[in-house]
């Protein structure tokens, strides 16, 4: 598999729900660094072929998945597996990097 690091999508780019910015990419992986605004959140959404690995290296992080609702801290982790939806959300005062 060719790799097409930088083809078709943005290192760094600005959303409505706050930043991402790629740290490294590979032809089975990518690591983004991903900053969410306060009282924004992501999509809630799911992968049909790929996996996802979270963790939390600031602030705490309200995180749905599969319509359950947990919490994780900074050091924390939530690993996704294909076809499982998943959203993360920032409150209003806490800062937080995904």
């Amino acid at each position: 598999m060719p790799d097409t690091s930088g083809a078709t999508s943005p290192m760094f780019d600005q959303r409505p729900w706050g930043t991402f910015t790629v740290l490294d990419e590979g032809a089975n992986y990518k690591v983004k660094r991903i900053e969410v605004f306060a009282g924004k959140r992501l999509s809630y959404q799911k992968h049909s072929q790929r996996a996802e690995h979270w963790v939390v290296v600031q602030g705490t992080a309200r995180v749905t998945l599969n319509d359950e609702l947990i919490v994780i801290s900074k050091g924390e982790l939530v690993a996704t597996l294909r076809r499982r939806r998943v959203r993360a959300r920032r409150s209003e005062n806490s800062s937080r990097r995904l």
